[in-house]
C-alpha cells in the first residue's frame, strides 16, 4: 500500500462520514419544521400560504449546514491530498469529523427556532418580527457549523509533509473531534 492509496481511502471514508452526519442533522431539523408547519396550518387554514412560505424559508436556512458538509465532501472526493504526506490521512479524517458533526448539531438546532416561529405565527397572526427572530435564532445555530467548516479547510489544506506521523496525526484528528463535537452541543442548544 502506498501513501496515495492510503490517503485517498481516508478521503473517501471521511467524505462519507461528513455527508452522512451532516445529512442526519439537517433532515431532523427540516422534519421538525415540517411537523410544526402541519400543526400550524391545521390551526389556521386561512394562513396556509404564509405558513408554508415561512416553513420553506426556515427549511432553506436549516439546509445550510448540509451544504457545508457537501462542499467539504466534494473537496475530499475530488482533490488529491496525498502530496501532503502520510499525516494527510489523519488531517482529512479530522476534517470530515469536524464538518459532519458540526452540521449535525447545527442542522438539528436550526430546526427549533424555525418550527417555533411558524407555530407562534399561527397563534399570533398579527405578531410582528417572528420571521426576523427565527432567522436570528437560526443564524446563531449555524455559527458552530461555520467554525467547523473553517477548521475543516485548515485541516484539509495543511501541508503535513516531513512531519512525524506520531503524535501529529493524533493532534489532527483531535482537532476535528474537538470542534465537531463542540459544535454539536452549541449548535443544538443554540436552537
Amino acid at each position: 500500500m502506498d501513501i496515495e492509496f492510503t490517503v485517498k481511502a481516508a478521503q473517501l471514508f471521511s467524505a462519507g462520514l461528513c455527508m452522512g452526519l451532516g445529512a442526519i442533522g439537517t433532515a431532523l431539523g427540516i422534519g421538525y419544521i415540517g411537523g410544526y408547519a402541519n400543526t400550524a396550518v391545521s390551526r389556521r387554514e386561512g394562513m396556509s400560504s404564509q405558513l408554508v412560505r415561512s416553513m420553506l424559508i426556515a427549511q432553506a436556512v436549516t439546509e445550510t449546514a448540509a451544504i457545508f458538509s457537501l462542499v467539504v465532501s466534494i473537496l475530499l472526493v475530488f482533490i488529491n491530498f496525498s502530496g501532503n504526506g502520510i499525516c494527510a490521512c489523519a488531517a482529512v479524517i479530522g476534517a470530515g469529523i469536524a464538518m459532519g458533526a458540526g452540521a449535525l448539531g447545527s442542522g438539528i438546532g436550526s430546526g427549533f427556532p424555525g418550527a417555533e416561529a411558524i407555530l407562534a405565527t399561527s397563534r399570533q397572526p398579527n405578531g410582528e418580527g417572528m420571521t426576523t427572530l427565527m432567522l436570528i435564532g437560526q443564524a446563531v445555530c449555524q455559527t458552530p457549523a461555520i467554525f467547523a467548516l473553517v477548521i475543516s479547510f485548515m485541516l484539509m489544506f495543511r501541508n503535513c509533509s516531513g512531519i512525524d506521523p506520531w503524535p501529529y496525526s493524533a493532534c489532527l484528528i483531535g482537532a476535528g473531534i474537538a470542534i465537531g463535537f463542540g459544535a454539536i452541543g452549541s449548535g443544538w442548544s443554540g436552537g
